[in-house]
């Protein structure tokens, strides 16, 4: 399917790239050798349908931990109370199978490899801006901020074998707001893809809207806010993400 998408692509004339080299010349700069330290706060929602159950219910969770951060280590601190409640609610669904864990949900979205990522953005960036296709760029003013804004189709991957195989439509779309002078203000991330595991049965798709704010410290990119969104369906029915995450710096 990739391959097909890349023909689309080549129908499209690349604009001129001026602002995408200075894009990507802010954020090579941005090595992330300065520690960063500061408070990740997320709210988490998760629901779905299935055959058992026509209408959507969500169950969500908020919790905050401390982080510290430098190129050697990474330092996360969960309060216990918070540690405490995760057990709880672990406890009460070996009574209850059918119970969720949205407090153990949302944990997992912290865990030490996402973390980093979100202190350190530019391996994303300049990994989506160089699988890209430029499609157009404009100046276009961000919360009452000059900026540029540059939009770009990009692949999407599947990162199921099986599924892989069997994807019938994808598409993915970058919008991103730069200052003037190159660094990244904020992005909007859109992907999806769609397929069918057998001719009759096995229908799958899965959507997702990524709005982030980016921030900037010394040498470093990080997500400041970040509005994720992820809706998912199969034969069994439909699940439905929504994950918000707020860094401050300190």
């Amino acid at each position: 399917m990739r391959t097909v998408i890349m023909a689309g692509w080549l129908m499209t004339a690349p604009l001129a790239a001026g602002s995408l080299d200075s894009a990507r010349a802010a954020i090579v700069r941005c090595e992330a050798h300065a520690p960063i330290s500061g408070q990740l706060s997320e709210m988490f929602r998760r629901g779905g349908n299935d055959q058992e159950r026509s209408a959507q219910t969500l169950a969500g969770a908020q919790l905050s931990i401390q982080i510290h951060a430098d190129p050697a280590s990474l330092d996360l601190s969960w309060d216990a109370g918070l540690l405490r409640r995760a057990d709880e609610e672990e406890r009460s669904r070996d009574k209850d199978v059918k119970g969720g864990m949205p407090l153990r949900d949302a944990m997992k979205e912290l865990d030490p490899g996402r973390v980093a990522h979100l202190l350190d953005q530019r391996a994303s960036l300049l990994g989506m801006l160089g699988q890209g296709t430029l499609l157009k760029e404009e100046d276009a003013a961000y919360e009452g901020r000059p900026a540029r804004k540059l939009e770009l189709s990009l692949p999407v991957r599947v990162s199921d074998d099986r599924m892989r195989a069997r994807v019938s439509r994808s598409e993915g779309h970058l919008i991103l707001w730069t200052g003037t002078d190159g660094a990244p203000i904020a992005s909007e991330l859109h992907l999806f893809y769609e397929g069918r595991m057998g001719r009759i049965f096995g229908r799958f798709s899965d959507e997702r809207t990524i709005r982030t704010r980016y921030g900037l410290k010394d040498d470093r990119i990080f997500v400041a806010h970040r509005d994720a969104a992820e809706s998912a369906s199969d034969d069994a029915g439909r699940q439905t993400t929504f994950v918000t995450l707020d860094f401050q710096p300190r």
